[in-house]
């Protein structure tokens, strides 16, 4: 039976996460996808912690996007889908490369606290003020990351490779965390903003919805009175959110519902 994409082709020009996966669920349809990747190296991903070519941690499989393919198949041939997805292998699908880890290796992977498997430093890291999350997925970005700290670990025989740095994980993340120690929160995102590594601090609620991209996005709505936090969905520049809010209790419906 053919694949609800098939003949569809698809030009996956992505790197590291959201995209190659995508790519990856486009593929699994039935679409064939072209994957352009950096030349010599590849995607950042093939370098990612000792022994593994690994992909990267899950995104949502939601039902949606798997509907939407049902719908194509439809318009393609007049035929409907009967879509089984279940809980569980959605869990088993995005367990990525803590999933690809044991199947390469054999190793069955270990807790690393709010860390990532295969990338070092990838973590919360403690300063002055709070954490602050630091995202390093490359070895450029670790270099920047030295030169931000105003330290050499980038030249230790150990670090400038990742998976050198995550064979030495629990050393290396003393030595980091023994310096952000000194700067404050912000004072250190936005150093490696600047310099081109991702951080991000880890906000409580209020800090969420103060942060300015998320007002300029209009991430919080009210409607009839009711607060409520919007949908994701923006399409032709309009957010998808409902014109009118969720009745409360014990509001009931006034005029009885009948067929059009």
């Amino acid at each position: 039976m053919a694949k609800p994409l098939s003949g569809v082709r698809v030009l996956e020009l992505a790197r590291i996460l959201a995209g190659p996966w995508c790519g990856q669920l486009l593929a699994d349809l039935g679409a064939e996808v072209i994957k352009i990747e950096r030349p010599v190296s590849g995607d950042d991903t093939r370098h990612r912690g000792p022994p593994f070519v690994v992909s990267d941690s899950g995104e949502n499989l939601g039902p949606a996007y798997y509907h939407s393919t049902a719908i194509n198949r439809q318009h393609e041939t007049g035929l409907n889908a009967h879509i089984d997805m279940t809980l569980l292998d959605t869990q088993v699908s995005v367990m990525a490369n803590q999933a690809l880890n044991w199947m390469t290796s054999g190793t069955v992977p270990r807790r690393v606290g709010n860390g990532h498997a295969n990338l070092v430093p990838y973590q919360a890291l403690p300063t002055s003020d709070g954490d602050l999350v630091i995202a390093v997925g490359n070895d450029g970005q670790f270099a920047s990351l030295c030169r931000v700290l105003g330290v050499g670990l980038d030249s230790d025989a150990r670090f400038p490779t990742n998976p050198g740095r995550v064979r030495n994980r629990k050393v290396l993340l003393a030595a980091l965390e023994a310096l952000t120690a000194t700067w404050t929160r912000q004072e250190l995102a936005d150093a490696l903003e600047d310099a081109g590594v991702p951080a991000g601090p880890i906000n409580e609620l209020d800090d969420v919805f103060a942060n300015p991209q998320v007002i300029a996005r209009g991430m919080a709505i009210t409607r009839d009175q009711r607060t409520g936090v919007a949908s994701p969905i923006v399409i032709d520049g309009v957010r998808m959110v409902s014109d009118i809010a969720a009745p409360g209790i014990p509001e009931t419906v006034e005029e009885p519902l009948t067929s059009s």
